[in-house]
């Protein structure tokens, strides 16, 4: 019998920040959401290659608490833990400045509301419970020169790691917080995503250093007492791809996560990104898995080469568990959407509702949910944003078909609706509206050009609207299509899906997310709608669609 074997990443696509955790035979990962809606995504496997959506922990809009135009903040680093009969994530939500907290009895939800943890500070917190019960907090922070926390966790001086004794019942810290390691380069940036486990005695402290970028790395220390004083390892970084340059097919690699197996084994997850044509990281930052053992009291992360291979066998103890593969046609005669589908930002209100065996989408705007957070873009120049009903799907490969099935009579100067490629608020759309006073499909490129400095508050933002193309149309339905093949995007339109024409237009992806600008999130593309700005009581309906990776 041919060996099984793994691909990775595991779980293509934007799913960030992995986290994972094993409850008798079932196996469950969550990452980041960041700006979208339904938040933080829930898997499922029985062997920990095959991976199933069961749902999102943050799936009611009273959950979320996430403006549209938060692009890189919002919701990021949960950690997803297990304590007699009850799961926990703890997350940061950038977007009302909190670590919050959610609990369940099954992963598949529902969650409880977030509870607020006004006293657990730092951004990608984590929780630990202790052979004897305890629960511990873990977090990031800056400290002042006696190693106290300082209030502000962004504040100069130095960067570091913090635990306290937390109580799971009152949601509460019930010790000081205790400063226990910095990270192993000195002045590393970013020392962050600290996470504990205890094995033989040792108490290990893995984290994430360098920044999420190209310098990404996993480091680990340990420590005879949880709130000991920990020993970094001489053999630091246990993981990371910075040294092999960029060509190596990924890269970014860090901010991982480990899990223990039946027979004793271990695998570890990590964040990690593939390019495109360059260092353009459409994708994001997408979940990887590999395997760890164990060498002097020391975990050696992908053992032999030292790097995130792009094929493994799969775990020797686990039997084969297939699952059912996300789907690529969508009739959306449910009742609901099913969880791949999301939003930017909370749906409040609600723009869209199933019916007739449709998604329909309302044309009014959007207006930004006007609370405080902390991540705002600092822009004191900053582009309109246009909050579009929009609900799409995560880029899952750099070649794929996105069609859909589109009845839609624009009313008004300015009404439109089709598909949209977004990627941080750069965008390609293929659309079909009322232009200047006649009904036509459209290709456009919006890109939004940054200068300046985040961090001295003096960034400003430029958006440039290139119409690529232009035809006069007048139909009531439309089948549209985005294709991306490499790097060039092709649109085709037509009355049905067998007279789809291309139309005199193309696009280049790279442009969607450009080498210099990094960034956290991965492209999405689904079905949108919009008056420009304007009321309207118009309505766009999409039959169908289909994602399809080539």
């Amino acid at each position: 019998m041919a060996e099984r074997t793994f691909t990775n990443p595991i779980i293509p696509g934007f799913y960030p920040d992995p986290s994972i955790l094993r409850v008798g035979d079932d196996y469950y990962l969550i990452q980041s959401s960041f700006n979208l809606f339904p938040g933080i995504p829930v898997f499922h496997s029985k062997d920990l290659v095959n991976w199933e959506q069961i749902g999102n922990a943050l799936d009611r809009p009273s959950q979320h608490f996430v403006p549209g135009d938060a692009t890189n903040g919002g919701v990021m680093a949960p950690t997803i833990r297990y304590h007699e009969g009850v799961y926990y994530i703890i997350v940061m939500n950038f977007a009302i400045g909190s670590n919050v907290m959610l609990t369940a009895t099954d992963p598949a939800g529902p969650w409880s509301d977030p509870i607020l943890l006004p006293d657990i500070p730092g951004i990608d917190a984590s929780i630990f419970f202790d052979a004897d019960g305890k629960c511990y907090a873990q977090g990031t922070g800056s400290f002042d020169e006696d190693l106290n926390l300082l209030p502000d966790i962004f504040a100069p001086g130095k960067r570091g790691i913090w635990v306290c004794e937390f109580d799971i019942k009152t949601m509460k810290a019930i010790s000081p917080k205790k400063y226990v390691w910095d990270c192993a380069l000195n002045g590393a940036p970013s020392p962050e995503a600290p996470h504990l486990y205890q094995k033989d005695g040792w108490y290990y402290l893995i984290i994430a250093e360098g920044g999420t970028e190209h310098f990404h790395s996993v480091t680990i220390a340990r420590s005879r007492e949880v709130m000991g004083r920990y020993e970094g390892f001489q053999g630091n970084p246990i993981l990371t791809h910075r040294h092999l340059g960029y060509d190596y097919p990924l890269a970014n690699v860090g901010h991982a996560d480990i899990v223990e197996l039946p027979d004793g084994s271990w695998y570890g997850v990590a964040l990690a990104s593939r390019f495109l044509d360059g260092y353009h990281k459409n994708l994001g930052r997408e979940t990887v898995l590999f395997p760890v053992t164990w060498e002097n009291d020391w975990p050696v992360f992908c053992p032999l080469t030292g790097k995130v291979e792009l094929s493994y066998p799969a775990p020797a103890c686990l039997p084969e568990a297939p699952v059912r593969p996300e789907p690529a046609f969508d009739d959306f005669d449910a009742d609901s959407l099913a969880p791949y589908w999301v939003m930017i930002g909370t749906p409040d209100p609600c723009y869209y509702e199933l019916k007739d065996s449709s998604l329909v989408l309302n044309l009014n705007p959007r207006s930004v949910i006007d609370k405080p957070y902390p991540m705002r873009i600092a822009m004191t120049e900053k582009p309109d944003i246009q909050l579009l009903s929009f609900v799409a799907r995560r880029q899952r490969s750099f070649n794929f078909d996105f069609t859909a099935a589109l009845a839609f009579t624009p009313q008004a100067e300015g009404e439109s609706a089709g598909i949209l490629l977004d990627h941080n608020g750069n965008e390609y759309l293929l659309e079909y509206g009322l232009f200047d006073g006649e009904k036509k499909i459209r290709v456009s490129e919006i890109l939004i050009h940054v200068s300046g400095n985040f961090f001295e508050n003096n960034q400003k933002a430029e958006k440039t609207v290139t119409v690529l193309a232009e035809l006069p149309c007048d139909a009531d339905a439309l089948v549209l299509r985005i294709s991306e093949r490499d790097h060039r995007l092709l649109f085709a339109a037509g009355e049905t899906e067998e007279s789809l024409t291309t139309l005199p237009a193309e696009g280049d992806a790279r442009k969607l997310n450009v080498p210099v600008d990094g960034g956290m999130v991965g492209s999405i593309i689904g079905v949108y709608a919009t008056a420009t700005g304007k009321e309207s009581k118009n309505q766009a309906a999409f039959g169908w669609t289909c994602y399809q990776d080539n």
